[in-house]
C-alpha cells in the first residue's frame, strides 16, 4: 500500500513537472526575457548611468513587455494548432496536454495584466499595449493569410517593444532606430522560418508558398545585407553610440548574420537560429555601446 502511494506521489510530481514546463513552453519564456531584456537595453542606451532614477517606470514597462508575448506566443498556438499537428507536435495543445480554450483564457489574462502595468505608466503607454494586443489578434484571425504580411507584423510588433519602451519613458530617438534594426532582423528570420515549416503549413499562403523558397531566401538575405549596413548608423552620422565596444559588438553581430545567411540555405532552422543569436549580440551591444 505505502509503495502504491509513493506510486501515486510520483505520478502527480511527474505529471506536474510535464504541466509546468509544457506551460513555459506555451509562454515561449526565453522570448518573453528577451522582450524585458530589450527594455531594460534601451532604458540603459537612453539613460545610462542614471537607469536607476527611472526604475518606476521601467519595472513596469518590463512587465508591460513579458506578458504582452506571454499573451501574443499563446494566442498564436491557438490559432496554428493545427499546423503544429504536423510542424510542431511535440507541443502542448497537439499533444493534449491543454486545451485551446484553456490556452485562450490565459492568453487573454496575460493581456490584461500588460494592459494593467502599461496604465500604471501613463495612457500613452497604454494605447501603445492596447494597439499591440489589437494587432497580434489581427495578425492571427486575418493577416497571417496573406504571404509577407504576417512576416513584416511580427517584425513591427519586436521592434515594437523599443517604441513602447520609448512611450514609457519619452525618448524616442534613439529607440526608433533600435526598433527600426529590430524590425529588419525579425522580418528577415519570420521569412527564413516560414521556409522551415513550410510542410506544416497547410492553412497559411506564406512567401515561400507563394513565391518560392529560392524567392523567399533571396527577399530575407536582402533585408538582412541591409540590416548590417544600417547597424553602423547609430554610430555615424547619428553619433548614438560612440565606444568602440559598439563597433566591435556589431561587426561580430554582423558576422553571425553571414553566417545565418550562408546556414539558411541548406539548414532554414539553424539559419533562423544564428540570426536570433545575432539580435541578443546586438542587444547587448547597445546595452554597453557608451560605456566603452
Amino acid at each position: 500500500m505505502a509503495e502504491l502511494s509513493a506510486r501515486g506521489r510520483n505520478g502527480f510530481f511527474s505529471n506536474y513537472l510535464q504541466a509546468l514546463l509544457a506551460f513555459k513552453h506555451l509562454m515561449r519564456i526565453g522570448n518573453c526575457f528577451m522582450g524585458m531584456l530589450m527594455v531594460v537595453i534601451g532604458s540603459f542606451a537612453v539613460f545610462q548611468g542614471d537607469v536607476l532614477d527611472h526604475i518606476e517606470v521601467i519595472i513596469p514597462a518590463c512587465a508591460v513587455a513579458f506578458f504582452l508575448m506571454a499573451g501574443g506566443n499563446m494566442i498564436n498556438d491557438v490559432f496554428d494548432v493545427e499546423v503544429d499537428r504536423t510542424a510542431h507536435p511535440s507541443r502542448a495543445i497537439p499533444r493534449g496536454i491543454f486545451s485551446r480554450r484553456f490556452v485562450f483564457r490565459w492568453a487573454i489574462s496575460f493581456y490584461a495584466i500588460a494592459l494593467f502595468f502599461a496604465g500604471l505608466i501613463n495612457p500613452y503607454s497604454f494605447i501603445f499595449a492596447l494597439a499591440a494586443e489589437f494587432l497580434l489578434l489581427l495578425y492571427e484571425l486575418r493577416l497571417k493569410k496573406y504571404p509577407g504580411i504576417g512576416n513584416v507584423v511580427i517584425g513591427a510588433l519586436v521592434g515594437s517593444v523599443f517604441l513602447g519602451t520609448a512611450a514609457a519613458i519619452d525618448r524616442w530617438k534613439i529607440l526608433t532606430v533600435l526598433g527600426l534594426l529590430a524590425f529588419l532582423i525579425n522580418v528577415a528570420r519570420e521569412l527564413i522560418k516560414d521556409i522551415e515549416d513550410i510542410e506544416g503549413d497547410v492553412d497559411r499562403n506564406t512567401f515561400p508558398k507563394s513565391f518560392g523558397v529560392n524567392s523567399t531566401l533571396y527577399a530575407s538575405w536582402f533585408i538582412l545585407i541591409i540590416t548590417i549596413v544600417l547597424f553602423v548608423m547609430p554610430y555615424y552620422p547619428l553619433a548614438l553610440f560612440s565606444g568602440y565596444l559598439y563597433l566591435g559588438g556589431m561587426a561580430a553581430a554582423d558576422l553571425v548574420i553571414l553566417v545565418g545567411i550562408y546556414q539558411s540555405k541548406k539548414n532554414p532552422k539553424r539559419g533562423q537560429q544564428m540570426l536570433k543569436f545575432a539580435m541578443l549580440l546586438a542587444l547587448v551591444t547597445f546595452l554597453l555601446g557608451n560605456w566603452f
